[in-house]
This record gives C-alpha cells, sequence and structure tokens, in this order.
C-alpha cells in the first residue's frame, strides 16, 4: 500500500465518516455539500499552534498517528507531505489547495509556528490590522478566499466571526474543475421526474450517456456505486436501491463501528467496469447564504477544548497570551453539468485570547429555571411566554396524595416520582415528603422563598381526623371551613383572597368561577413566593433598547440589562446550548440560550423526550460549570400574573400517568373519608413573574378541587359524534355523523 493509500485509509477516510457523521443530523431531509479535504487541512494548520492536551485532541479529531518520542516537526512534515501529494496526484492542475494565515501587527506569533505553516503547509502569511480596523481585516480574508476558490466561495468570515480582539485567522481554500471523460451531449439532456423522500416528483434537467463504467454493486448497503471519471480522478456516486432509502443508508454508513463499509466505497478492487445507460441531473448545491458553523461537530469529533476558553492550549502560537478558537466557519459549492464539475470551499479558523470578556446575550427566546441553593427547580419558563412553578404543583398534589387509596395513590406516587419501599409504610413516607418539602426553605434565611399551603372545608363535610392531621403536621397546611353547599362563589372568592394574602396580591384569581360549586368537598391549595436580589446588581444606567430576535424571524425592542462579572457557564453541545447561572443573594436563575436563534422549540423537545432525562438532570449537575468573565446581556420582562387565565392542568397530568383521579367512577381518596366517593373535578395553576436591574419576584399558586361523584352520571354530547337508527331485529336501517348541528 503506497504512503498515499495509507493515508487515506487511516486517517484521512475515518475522520471524513465521522465528519459527516456529525454534519448530517443537522440535515436530515436537506441537501449538504462540504470539503473534509479543507476541513482537514484548516485543523492540521491549527495542530501547528496546539500544544499538550489541545495538541492531542486535534491529532486524535485528525486521526493523526504520533508514535512514541516523535519529534512534533517530524509529525508535521508527514502530514504536510500527505496533504501536499493529493495536489500532486492532480497532473492537470484542476486541483488547487491554498493555506493561509493572518494575524494582527501588533501580535507576535512565534517564530517556529510561522516557519512550519511556511515549510510543511506552504501557507501564506500576512499582517493585518485586526485592533484598528477588524472589518477591513475581513473583507482582506474573504477577498484571499475568493482568488482562491475562482470567485465561488464569497464571505467566508461572516461579520461576527471577527472582532478587534482577534489576534490571528487561518484560512484554506480548495478550487477543484474537472472535465468528464466522457462528456454528457447537451442535446441528450431533458426534463424528467426526480423522486423526492416526502413522495413528491419535482421536473429536474436529465443529463444521459450510454458508455463504460466501473461500478459496484453494494448489497450490504443495499445501493449501487458508479464511478464517473474526470480526466483525472472521479466522481462517486452511491445510490439507494430504493426511492425512499438514502436516510437508512447513510445511518448504517456513518455509524462509527462501519469503518470497513464506509471504505469499501473506495476499494478499487470491488468496482466491475459495465456497459450502462447512466442518467444523471445536472445540480448545483451551496456557495451562497451564511457559512456553516463547524465548532458543534469538531467538538463532538474530540476536540471541544480548543474552543473552551477554560481548557485551550496555544503555546506553540504565543506564551504570552492564552489563546482559544472563538470561531470555526466553512462554506463550499458545486456545480454538475454536462462538460464535468466545478466545486470549491473553504474554511477559516478565528483565534482570540482568554483574558477578553466573552458576551453571552439573551437576545433570542430562551428557558430558564428559579433553582434553590440544594439543586431544586421552584420556578420554570417555557415556549410562548408560559411561566409555571413545578415547586407549587407538586406540592398540590403532594397534598392530594395523602387523601388518596389503592390504584390512585399508586398513580400519585408515580407522578411524584416516589417509590414505596416494602419495609416502609405510607404515613413514613407522607412525613418524609413533608421534611423534604419543608427541607428547601431550611437555608433560606432571608425568607426569600415562602410556602403555604391550605385546607378548605366544606362545613358540612366530614372529612377524616388522619387526613387533617397529617396536612397540618406534615405539610404545615391552614385548615379553613367555607361553605360550598350553598355559598359556592363567597367560598370561591375567599380562597382566592386566601390565594392573594399569601402571594403578595400578584395571583388574585386563581380558582376561576365555575371551578367550585355546591358538590365540591374541599379545595387543597398552595402558593409558593419568591424574592431575590441580584448577588451583583444591573445598573439602571447600563439597560438600554435592544433587539430581541423571535422565533418568527422578526425583531422586537426591549430594555437590555447589562452587566459584566464572573459567571458559571456551561455549553451543552447536545441541547446546542449555553447555560448561565445568574445568582441571588440566595438561589439562583439558570438561563438556557439555545446558539442558534430559532433554536428553543428544539431544545424543549429534548426536555419533553423522557427517554432522554439525562438531559434534564445535567442542567443541576454543578460539575459542568466553570467560571467565567463575561458580558452579560439579559431583557427585562414580566410574565402572567394578576388577572390572567389559570392553566388547566388536568391534560398535562393525565399524559403523566395521573389520569384515575379525575375519574368519577375509578377516583378512589377513601382515606378522605369513606362516606362519600371523590374525585379531582378541577386542578389549576397560574404563575408570574417580573425580572429587572435589582432582581426576579415570582409567585405562583396550585388549586385542587375535590368533588363527590354525581348521582346522575353526564354523558354530554358536545362534540361531533356517530348515530344510527337501528330497528327492533339489529338492523341499522338509517345511519349518520354530525359535525355542526347547526349546518342542515
Amino acid at each position: 500500500m503506497s504512503k498515499e493509500e495509507l493515508f487515506a485509509s487511516e486517517s484521512f477516510l475515518p475522520f471524513a465518516q465521522h465528519l459527516y457523521a456529525h454534519l448530517q443530523p443537522s440535515h436530515k431531509k436537506s441537501n449538504l455539500f462540504f470539503s473534509p479535504l479543507s476541513i482537514y487541512s484548516s485543523l492540521a494548520l491549527a495542530l501547528c499552534g496546539a500544544s499538550d492536551q489541545t495538541h492531542h485532541d486535534i491529532a486524535h479529531t485528525l486521526r493523526v498517528k504520533t508514535a512514541h518520542g516523535q519529534d512534533f516537526a517530524v509529525t508535521l512534515r508527514h502530514l504536510g507531505e500527505r496533504l501536499a501529494e493529493v495536489k500532486a496526484g492532480d497532473k492537470l492542475g484542476t486541483l488547487l489547495l491554498a493555506n493561509g494565515f493572518f494575524w494582527d501587527s501588533g501580535f507576535e506569533v512565534n517564530h517556529h509556528f510561522h516557519e512550519e505553516l511556511r515549510k510543511y503547509f506552504n501557507a501564506e502569511g500576512k499582517h493585518l490590522n485586526f485592533s484598528s480596523d477588524c472589518e477591513e481585516a475581513r473583507q482582506y480574508i474573504n477577498e484571499w478566499v475568493e482568488k482562491n476558490t475562482g470567485n465561488k466561495i464569497k464571505e467566508l468570515m461572516p461579520s461576527d466571526s471577527i472582532s478587534n480582539d482577534t489576534r490571528l485567522v487561518l484560512a484554506n481554500a480548495i478550487y477543484f474543475k474537472g472535465t468528464w471523460k466522457r462528456v454528457f451531449h447537451r442535446d441528450a439532456t431533458h426534463e424528467a421526474p426526480f423522486h423526492t423522500l416526502d413522495g413528491r416528483e419535482v421536473m429536474v434537467p436529465m443529463m444521459k450517456d450510454n458508455g463504460v463504467y466501473a461500478m459496484y454493486d453494494y448489497s450490504e448497503i443495499r445501493a449501487t456505486c458508479v464511478k464517473i471519471p474526470f480526466k483525472t480522478c472521479h466522481m462517486l456516486l452511491v445510490v439507494p436501491y430504493d426511492e425512499h432509502g438514502l436516510l437508512n443508508l447513510l445511518e448504517y454508513l456513518l455509524n462509527v463501528h462501519h469503518h470497513r463499509q464506509f471504505g469499501a466505497l473506495f476499494n478499487h478492487s470491488n468496482y466491475v467496469e459495465d456497459r450502462i445507460d447512466l442518467i444523471l441531473p445536472k445540480f448545483k448545491l451551496g456557495g451562497g447564504g451564511e457559512s456553516m458553523d463547524l465548532r458543534e461537530p469538531v467538538s463532538l469529533m474530540g476536540a471541544a477544548p480548543m474552543f473552551d476558553q477554560g481548557k485551550a492550549q496555544f503555546q506553540r502560537i504565543t506564551t504570552k497570551e492564552k489563546l482559544y478558537v472563538s470561531s470555526m466557519v466553512h462554506k463550499a459549492m458545486i456545480e454538475v453539468n454536462e462538460e464535468g464539475a466545478e466545486a470549491a470551499a473553504a474554511t477559516g479558523i478565528a483565534v482570540v485570547p482568554m483574558s477578553l470578556v466573552p458576551c453571552i446575550s439573551a437576545d433570542h427566546p430562551f428557558l430558564f429555571f428559579i433553582v434553590t441553593d440544594n439543586g431544586f427547580p421552584v420556578f420554570a419558563d417555557q415556549n410562548e411566554n408560559c411561566f409555571v412553578s413545578p415547586l407549587s404543583v407538586y406540592s398540590g398534589l403532594s397534598l392530594a396524595l395523602c387523601g388518596s387509596a389503592q390504584d390512585s395513590c399508586d398513580e400519585f406516587l408515580k407522578t411524584l416520582y416516589l417509590i414505596l419501599d416494602g419495609g416502609v409504610d405510607f404515613d413514613s413516607t407522607m412525613v418524609a415528603l413533608g421534611k423534604a418539602l419543608n427541607g428547601l426553605l431550611a437555608g433560606d434565611e432571608s425568607g426569600t422563598l415562602v410556602l403555604a399551603n391550605g385546607l378548605f372545608l366544606d362545613s358540612r363535610f366530614e372529612a377524616s381526623q388522619g387526613f387533617k392531621s397529617a396536612l397540618i403536621q406534615h405539610f404545615k397546611a391552614d385548615l379553613e371551613q367555607v361553605n360550598f353547599n350553598s355559598a359556592a362563589e363567597e367560598a370561591r372568592n375567599h380562597i382566592n383572597r386566601w390565594v392573594a394574602s399569601r402571594t403578595v396580591n400578584k395571583i388574585t384569581e386563581l380558582m376561576p368561577q365555575g371551578s367550585v360549586d355546591t358538590i365540591t368537598r374541599l379545595v387543597l391549595a398552595c402558593a409558593v413566593y419568591f424574592k431575590g436580589t441580584w448577588a451583583t446588581a444591573f445598573s439602571k444606567e447600563s439597560t438600554k433598547e435592544s433587539p430581541f430576535y423571535t422565533i418568527d424571524g422578526s425583531t422586537v425592542n426591549v430594555p437590555m440589562m447589562i452587566n459584566k462579572g464572573f459567571y458559571e457557564v456551561a455549553r451543552f453541545s447536545d441541547l446546542k446550548s449555553n447555560v448561565i447561572k445568574i445568582p441571588f443573594k440566595v438561589h439562583t436563575m439558570l438561563i438556557i440560550s439555545p446558539q442558534n436563534k430559532e433554536g428553543l422549540p428544539d431544545v424543549v423537545q429534548a426536555f419533553c423526550d423522557t427517554n432522554k432525562s439525562e438531559h434534564f438532570k445535567s442542567l443541576f449537575e454543578p460539575s459542568h460549570y466553570k467560571s467565567h468573565e463575561i458580558e452579560l446581556h439579559m431583557p427585562k420582562f414580566t410574565l402572567c400574573g394578576g388577572q390572567s387565565e389559570s392553566i388547566d392542568l388536568k391534560k398535562p397530568l393525565s399524559q403523566m400517568s395521573l389520569d384515575e383521579v379525575f375519574d368519577q367512577a375509578r377516583a378512589d381518596f377513601s382515606r378522605i373519608t369513606e362516606q362519600e366517593q371523590l374525585y379531582i373535578s378541577k386542578i389549576v395553576h397560574q404563575a408570574m413573574i417580573e425580572v429587572d436591574e435589582e432582581g426576579a419576584e415570582a409567585t405562583a399558586s396550585t388549586g385542587i378541587a375535590i368533588s363527590n361523584r354525581m348521582l346522575t352520571p353526564r354523558f354530554n354530547i358536545d362534540h361531533p359524534f356517530l348515530f344510527l337508527i337501528v330497528t327492533e331485529t339489529g338492523i341499522p336501517a338509517f345511519m349518520g355523523q354530525v359535525f355542526n348541528p347547526l349546518n342542515t
């Protein structure tokens, strides 16, 4: 095996396979074109400047094997030679590869780094003035890329990729123009259907040729591979047997355990020449639009530390500053027609010093939690500006659990993620649960977090003493009597006044009209109130109107608070989000800011996937966070509260396995009473929060109405239905369906 073939099989092909595997998920059913050679080459340039663990990580990502005791320069020389041989194999000069490095005129680069880039990678060097005119420097780099890609790649480095603090940019550009060995006749090109994955047909210009081509019937991946030769090198097509088979093929071929199967595509001995009618669409991919951000896929391949201010090591570039990679972008294009193909690609890496203060801006949809010092999420924000308190809902359900029995009790235990061990009785569990909830307040010496529970009994209803004692003793519940039977509205108002008094009049209408009536026997209520002052307050003078980018692409101006300081920050690549802890004097706010401005729905979906609960749990794991000095931009905002409508929790709780307790026929609350059959007729929740320069004030309440089962069950035909008129002999003489009774 030649050196070139060894390099391809042991280093480059595994790299290309893994890179494709990490790029493909975000392009599941959309076109994708990229150059693994360009990305590989740019990482090889970065390897020249990397030291210690970062050098090891990049070398591992490139699948470069360094022999024990081998000099660093020898590794670089071998790598440079292999990349140069790729270009040298192109006798007609149709493949052009250029490397460039551009450093700030006031930045002193290590002489060895400078020389290694020139010597081993034939890189062009140029002083630029990032510090005083970063835009002019950016334009120069983009023009260099454009010149070295046949004017095909424009605006590689976007406006936010380079700043006055940029010390160095490494760039690679590749250009290819190949003529088919057998050109397609333009006269044979005709419009023909192309079958898309969603079952549609689109008409495309389809080229046609009858000739001898090297083919590989690759049954293991259920595909036919065809080599279409240029005058030098070739294009390889992998065509699934099935019209809709591409996704399955990619899933199999890009599996990290299938190196052999991926490598088989490039094994010449697998191909046999045969005469075929080749029908191939003309197409053009990429070139325009935004550059591809490579930080996530390259991180997932093993090089994450080079993007981390706390871990990156680039002492081979300079020992005077600690550097890290702030941006890595890629752009590629290809056009295929009757004469051949023209392709270009470029990759850029921007390097900045760690000592700079990065900016984290919550200027697009985000999630947030208020978390107690012992890690319990008290309040949580969700999509579409909804705000809830898991603590309030959990506490309310805990009160209801005290009165449940049999299967209903099991439902509560499952929903609350409580386990009754064989040797632990129900009463002991209630004692422990009450202590746990009260324990959340134990570390809050300043009284910024307050939890209150209430039990409101109908004056003519006799609840068991055990139930009342459990709520009073274990959950510190207030016990009050009201008259649901003859004054339900007055009772409702009384409960709402109790909630308002426990939430500093922020929630005034928890129980809506109609939520209690003459058959209501009791209402359980839980109220949570929090008022936290930031450990480091935002300056009111710094707050200014700034754009906030909404999910639909529009912008709204909002008051944006700004503060520079040390915060604990984590980057969760699986969630594609940055997470920051903003401390109050007691407790913390956690903000999850997606890296993509439209990425919040994907983050919410990941949290809602019960098979991936580790995503959610990892947010509250302290070891994931590191302290960094940052400039934080965060909007002032107020959500819900006041006269806004309460949220009906019946549907979401039913989806969490709490279903029987809402059913008149199956609910079992015999721990409350055995004289009547009770069920939950209503469960509502309301929460509000206000965030400003001084801190945050949040409150929430949950109400649970428990009623007596109606003696006459209601059968309410208030939605579309089928009907039949059936004879006494069982014959459906007439049949019909009603979607709207008003339509004749």
